[in-house]
């Protein structure tokens, strides 16, 4: 019966930890105001980084995963602007697969491709999903955040975490 307890302490301990640690709510979004929904795109979007091919934007994604202590598995181009990285978190109680899904584009991400992650994430059994734009999302994917294991990162984001981590563009 105690290991039944321990279990179900275990189970609590590892939400809370999770809960604590975890997902970031989308404040990396940045309304408009404007009417039909807007974007998060400011007007002086250029002044963040910019990658010269989907090779650099790739292993700039590998060394955040590695800074961040995770376990690059494979690294899978799955269009000509877009790859996924997979990672695992080392042993713990929040060890798990990590898929980070990066999109090379100058366009506003709608909600209809983040739930394409989602669903992989699901299909894999992945602890999370991390979206990476070099653009920014739509208001749309504020929808989606709840109750989901998925991150967003704008260009926003991304270039502050890579500066924090000494992670060059090229």
């Amino acid at each position: 019966m105690s290991v039944v307890y321990l279990m179900i302490g275990g189970l609590l301990l590892g939400f809370v930890l999770i809960a604590i640690a975890g997902r970031h709510p989308v404040p990396v979004l940045r309304e408009d105001g404007g009417e039909g929904g807007g974007t998060d795109t400011p007007p002086d979007k250029d002044r963040f980084r910019r990658f010269s091919s989907l090779e650099t934007f790739a292993e700039a994604i590998r060394q955040l995963a590695l800074a961040q202590g995770m376990n690059v598995q494979k690294i899978e181009r799955s269009d000509d602007n877009e790859f996924e990285v997979f990672a695992s978190l080392p042993a713990g109680l929040a060890s798990g697969l990590v898929i980070f899904h990066c999109v090379m584009t100058d366009e506003p991400v709608t909600a209809e491709r983040v739930e394409e992650l989602k669903s992989s994430v699901r299909g894999e059994r992945g602890l999370k999903g991390v979206f990476i734009t070099t653009d920014y999302f739509t208001a749309d994917v504020h929808k989606i955040v709840e109750g989901s294991p998925i991150e967003f990162v704008n260009i926003e984001r991304l270039t502050q975490l890579l500066d924090e981590h000494g992670i060059p563009e090229e």
